[in-house]
Formats: structure tokens, sequence, C-alpha cells
């Protein structure tokens, strides 16, 4: 049976019509690419993630806040609390540098919210990026970047749902009205001694040699060991508590293993 000619020509001008108006993200990189999409749509992007793990490791063993840790002359350490902040991360491959696309802003001032805190071990979302390479370098600060973060004050002005809020919240100290990197409360039970270890270097890490493919339109995470034995190393109950300060400071980047 011959379809009638009116019945394809309207068929076709329905196809045509669908084709030329249907809009959506047309960005490879974006989470919600379109194929059937036509035209660009107007900020619909998403983007995907990118994410930190952290585990605590004694050696190469899993470790847990409040489990015992050995140290030097044969102490016995508990850690009872413990906070560390990153920031500024960068991701570089052999040819380009990418930073996340979050931002925070001010009435005044901009910048980056790509500020981490981790209060325990687990997964901290960074931020939202839109590239696809291997990256072999990431860098990151312990801390904030004090001259930065002079511009955003008075901090009331800070939305605060932000990551910045956040951050700062969790790392200040009322006591001495200053904001950290890095603060623990150890406990040496056989001395039955708190030292509460509070770490101003804001360092940048840099960590080399990785062989690490982001995928375009998928979420990604990069995977941290902190070893306790390694950040620990050379403390013991007999040191002041600002000589096992100084050392924990001193320990921290080679305590840290990135993959």
């Amino acid at each position: 049976m011959r379809v009638p000619i009116a019945v394809l020509s309207i068929a076709a001008f329905l196809m045509f019509s669908c084709d030329e108006t249907a809009e959506g993200c047309l960005d490879l990189l974006a989470e919600n690419y379109s194929f059937e999409a036509v035209n660009a749509c107007d900020s619909c992007c998403s983007y995907p993630t990118a994410s930190i793990s952290l585990s605590f490791i004694q050696d190469t063993l899993s470790f847990d806040i409040n489990d015992t840790l050995m140290v030097g002359n044969g102490d016995s350490v508990l850690i009872q609390d413990w906070v560390f902040l990153l920031s500024e991360f960068v991701f570089s491959s052999q040819t380009m540098d990418y930073t996340v696309r979050d931002s925070v802003r001010t009435s005044m001032v901009s910048a980056q919210d790509d500020f981490i805190v981790f209060l325990d071990k687990g997964s901290k979302q960074i931020g939202n990026t839109a590239f696809q390479d291997t990256l072999n370098r990431v860098q990151f600060r312990t801390g904030f970047n004090t001259e930065e973060m002079e511009l955003f004050k008075p901090f009331d002005n800070l939305d605060q749902d932000s990551r910045l809020d956040l951050a700062l919240d969790s790392m200040y100290n009322s006591m001495t009205d200053k904001y950290y990197s890095m603060r623990f409360v150890l406990e040496f039970p056989e001395q039955d001694r708190i030292v509460h270890v509070d770490i101003e270097n804001n360092d940048i890490l840099v960590f080399d040699g990785l062989n690490y493919f982001v995928k375009g339109g998928s979420d990604w995470f990069l995977k941290m060991n902190l070893d306790l034995t390694k950040l620990f190393s050379g403390i013991s109950s007999d040191l002041t508590d600002d000589d096992i300060l100084q050392i924990i400071a001193g320990n921290i980047q080679s305590s840290i293993h990135l993959e």
C-alpha cells in the first residue's frame, strides 16, 4: 500500500522542526551532555566533581582515631581529636594546569571555594571541574593563604554556606585568635598527659609522578594516605609541647602519599 505524499511531508516537517529547536548541554566535558540537542541551552550544563579521600595508616595498616599508636621511647599515643585543612588545589598534566570551578564571593572580592576540612577519615568534594587529561602532578596548600584571607575581612560578609566559612569556623582557636592548618589533641595514656597541637604552617605540598586519567563528564577522586607513623616520627612523652608541635609540622609532607 502506497503512503500518501501529504502524510510523509508532515512527518518530515515534524522531525526537522524537533531537531532544529531541541536544546540541551553541548559541552562534551559536562555530565549531562546531550546527544539529541541541536542548540546549546543557557547555563544548563553540570560538571563532574573532583573529590579526595583520606585514609589513616600506621605503616601500611589501617588506623582509626583513638587506636593506640606506638611512638618514640616506647610511648603510646591516642589521637583524641584531629582536624586538617587543605586548600588551593592545582591539577597538572604535561601541558596544562587545572583548578576547580567553584567560587565564593563577598561584596568586594572572590576566590576559589576549594577549602577542604577533614574532621576524620573519609571523602571530601573539592569542587566541579571541566577537563579531560592525564594528571602527573597535584599540589595543594595546608592551611590558609594568609595574604588572601586578609582580603575577606570582616568574615561576616562571607556566604555562610560556603566551604570557606566552614573552614574558618573549623580551624579557628578563640584562645589564641588564630587560624590553623592542622589541630590535634593527643593523649599519652601512661603519663596521663594531654597535648594540644595547633600547627600554623601554610606550606604548598607537591606530588609528582602521578599517572591519573581524568575522563571528561565523569566524577573522579584522588586517594590520600596519611601515615601516622611518619607524621609522629621523633615524638615522645618527654618532649615539650612546643617540641612535639615542631616535629609534627616538619613531618607533614613526608607522611602524605597521594595516588
